[in-house]
């Protein structure tokens, strides 16, 4: 994305580090802009809804700074509430601003390292919707050790950390064919789903994980997918992880930088007779930097 189409933006206190809504986007999501940083210095940003825990923002931990301002977004924030983001380079802050992205009580269903791709579950009567047995109880476990100990009648335990909530029953319904299948891929492509917005106390957003997972159809002819499973809380994956998106006028970008060409012909005529094997095993072929592969002439004979 381009700086330019991020403003106008709201300052940060300090002037380095701007927030805001992207309300246009499928997904509720902010865009933060970061400036006044030397070229190559590495910048995290993170996020806090207290300003005591920070979270590092996905993608944007050790972020190197690149000439004329850094612009990211933040996939995962909080939804209905206060949310306050900082800028720092080895530790000091370097600018902070805050934002507060409203909700009209949706709740969203993503994949934790794509978060990109996401499914709206809703409160009212249009579908995919949560049901109501959803959300209605939750287990606090406690891991506990015990030792039986010879000639003593009484066991001795060794006592964990109460666990946090966990086992919170989640109830979906979804039209069929027209949502089942959306929320269904989402669901077993996602092995950690990030669930903002829900109708919950314990559950506005959190990490979870569906060990089992179970679909119903309801109606004749079947009309309404009923999905269940029990969702369990789990730490938030790294946010060193991240899954890039590329648009087309990126890698047409990214083509036009390394080859001089932009359309299929000038890279066809660029590249010659030469195929994808040969220009993955030696990427000079086409002018691009690289060493060949070490299998490079195994029953090639080059």
């Amino acid at each position: 994305m381009r700086v330019k189409d991020l403003f106008p933006l709201r300052p940060g206190r300090d002037g380095a580090l701007a927030v805001r809504e992207l309300d246009t986007a499928a997904i509720p999501l902010v865009v933060f802009h970061v400036a006044g940083i030397p070229p190559g210095v590495p910048v995290t940003v993170e996020r806090s809804t207290d300003r005591s825990a920070w979270v590092p923002v996905r993608g944007a931990v050790a972020h190197p700074m690149p000439e004329g301002g850094w612009a990211g977004r933040d996939w995962a924030v909080p939804l209905g509430k206060p949310v306050f983001y900082r800028a720092t380079v080895d530790g000091q802050v370097v600018g902070t601003a805050e934002i507060m992205v409203k909700t009209n009580g949706d709740s969203w269903l993503q994949d934790a390292f794509q978060p990109r791709n996401g499914v709206k579950v809703k409160i009212d009567d249009l579908s995919p919707l949560w049901g109501v047995d959803a959300f209605r109880q939750a287990s606090w476990p406690l891991p506990v050790s015990t030792v039986q100990v010879m000639g003593a009648t009484l066991p001795v335990e060794s006592v964990g950390v109460r666990q946090r909530y966990g086992n919170i029953p989640l109830q979906i319904y979804a039209a069929i064919p027209a949502d089942s299948g959306t929320l269904r891929r989402l669901l077993f492509q996602a092995g950690i789903l990030l669930l903002r917005g829900a109708p919950c106390e314990l559950l506005e957003d959190a990490f979870v994980v569906l060990p089992d997972l179970t679909e119903t159809h309801l109606g004749n002819p079947h009309e309404v997918a009923e999905f269940t499973a029990v969702a369990r809380i789990v730490t938030e994956p790294s946010p060193l992880v991240e899954i890039p998106s590329w648009t087309y006028s990126a890698v047409e970008t990214q083509v036009g930088q390394l080859l001089g060409a932009a359309t299929y012909g000038q890279v066809k005529a660029k590249t010659g007779a030469k195929t994808y094997s040969d220009v993955t095993i030696d990427p000079t072929l086409i002018g691009v930097e690289g060493r060949k592969r070490p299998y490079e002439n195994h029953g090639t004979g080059r």
